[in-house]
């Protein structure tokens, strides 16, 4: 698709469901698509229009993971979620590696909530399902899910 000359902004998510793929993309660009994309790569494909609606939903695999965490800041829980130490995910985060609800975020300290979504480059995405109670040494107890 770059090759002919879109732009990677008019260009969303591509799903793969066995031998088909869903190219998401802006209406300007979708003519294009399926008068001039005939090869991906080395292969020949063919390009049908696709209502919104008819897209098979995506399946999505998580994995579940519970952890204690002294308070609910983006580097104790990234840290957490994606089993490394509190110090590397602030550097991470420092560095701009890290997204708070799809959002970039470079505050280490940005308050967490169950719902939230954490996504650090490298290391993955992952769901804060739910914040639980206290431990006797005062930490809190989150489940969450990592996507795999």
């Amino acid at each position: 698709m770059l090759g002919l000359g879109v732009a990677r902004e008019s260009v969303g998510d591509i799903r793969i469901d066995g031998d088909t793929a869903h190219l998401f993309c802006l209406p300007a660009v979708q003519q294009l698509l399926l008068d001039e994309l005939d090869r991906v790569g080395r292969v020949s494909v063919t390009v049908l229009p696709c209502a919104l609606d008819a897209v098979p939903a995506a399946i999505v695999k998580v994995k579940p993971v519970s952890f204690t965490v002294k308070s609910l800041r983006l580097d104790a829980v990234a840290g957490a979620m994606f089993g490394m130490s509190r110090t590397a995910a602030a550097e991470s985060i420092r560095q701009g590696l890290a997204s708070l609800n799809y959002l970039p975020c470079e505050r280490t300290d940005a308050p967490i909530a169950e719902g939230d979504v954490v996504s650090l480059k490298g290391h993955g995405k992952a769901r804060v399902k739910q914040v639980g109670g206290r431990s006797k040494k005062d930490r809190l107890f989150v489940e969450a899910e990592v996507f795999v």
